[in-house]
């Protein structure tokens, strides 16, 4: 399922950033990354190559390595607001399984960074989807079980489930 080599390439003449050098081991695979969209510089046009990566664009980089897509449309408290192109991340990793959320309050927080431990686990989960995998409603404290919205068009419509915060 991992594209891979076949990512697709969103923008061929991408500009790389100036804090992404050519003499890195790592060059050659984060521009890979930079023209298939997967990572963009920030608002100052760096990269920040050794700043810890976010949740959301843990969520970003996996839904598009693994052709992850959309299967139900639940939110988590912190996703129902703001960026839809986040929320709709979220809700392919959660409608997948392949992340939990932080089960006590039910959000996903995605300008968190990620843990070591937390990164393995959203690798282990997106290499091994079971495609038969149901998400169940997010129960938020203090609301109505909600009602699937329907999938977003950006994003047409397994894994270990366990109580892992994720």
């Amino acid at each position: 399922r991992y594209l891979g080599d076949k990512l697709p390439v969103q923008n061929a003449k991408a500009k790389i950033p100036s804090d992404v050098s050519p003499k890195s081991e790592h060059y050659k695979a984060t521009v890979t990354l930079i023209k298939a969209g997967l990572l963009a510089p920030d608002k100052n046009g760096k990269l920040n190559p050794n700043k810890p990566i976010t949740r959301a664009e843990m969520a970003k980089i996996l839904v598009k390595a693994f052709d992850v897509k959309i299967k139900a449309s639940y939110d988590f408290a912190d996703t129902i607001e703001g960026d839809e192109e986040t929320r709709d991340y979220v809700r392919a990793l959660y409608s997948n399984g392949i992340t939990t959320g932080y089960l006590e309050d039910a959000t996903f927080r995605p300008e968190k960074s990620l843990t070591r431990q937390q990164f393995a686990v959203f690798m282990h989960r997106s290499i091994n989807v079971d495609p038969d995998y149901v998400a169940p409603p997010i129960e938020i404290p203090g609301k109505p079980m909600p009602e699937p919205s329907k999938p977003s068009t950006k994003f047409p419509a397994g894994a270990v489930n366990d109580k892992l915060i994720m």
